[in-house]
This record gives C-alpha cells, sequence and structure tokens, in this order.
C-alpha cells in the first residue's frame, strides 16, 4: 500500500471513520514501539 492510495482513503471517509482510523494508527505505533 503507498502512502497516497492511504491519504486517498482517509480523504473520503467520514470524519468519525477518520477519527477512529488515526486512533488505531497511533495504538499500532506506540505498539510497535514495545516490540522493537
Amino acid at each position: 500500500m503507498s502512502l497516497a492510495f492511504l491519504l486517498d482513503i482517509v480523504l473520503f471517509w467520514r470524519p468519525i471513520d477518520k477519527y477512529y482510523f488515526i486512533i488505531n494508527l497511533n495504538h499500532m505505533m506506540k505498539r510497535e514501539e514495545i516490540w522493537w
């Protein structure tokens, strides 16, 4: 998946979906920091 593709998805999502997507993304990044 390219970054541009992800940005296109985010732009077309509703604001609430965008909000949850960002929260989940931050959560995954924090988990990766713990694992690495």
